[in-house]
């Protein structure tokens, strides 16, 4: 499995997290940085995020799948789904973040 380049955690505060929709959602002017969306992989042009839980501790890899349908302007992400997360987290199967660009 290719391991991930350095990313920036985000805290989990930084969310919204509605739990029965399975969906998490920020806007893009929360983020103090001009490069949200880093490189995940050194060999493939993917890119995402981090997100470090605030009450577990647990880092999750989340990756762009393209832009937000029915948004102005925004960001569909879904989480990497590693052998360490579907032990750790498997709550994730089937969650989807959307960043608005504000």
């Amino acid at each position: 499995m290719a391991k991930f380049l350095p990313l920036v955690e985000w805290n989990s505060k930084m969310f919204a997290h509605d739990s029965k929709r399975k969906t998490l959602s920020a806007e893009r002017s929360d983020f103090p940085t001009n490069d949200l969306f880093l490189r995940l992989y050194g060999d493939a042009y993917d890119r995402g995020i981090a997100i470090r839980n605030e009450n577990t501790g647990n880092v999750t890899v989340w990756y762009v799948t393209g832009d937000c349908p029915g948004c102005q302007l925004g960001w569909i992400l879904k989480p990497v789904m590693t052998e360490f997360d579907l032990k750790y987290t498997p709550i994730l199967a089937g969650y989807e973040m959307t960043i608005f660009n504000d």
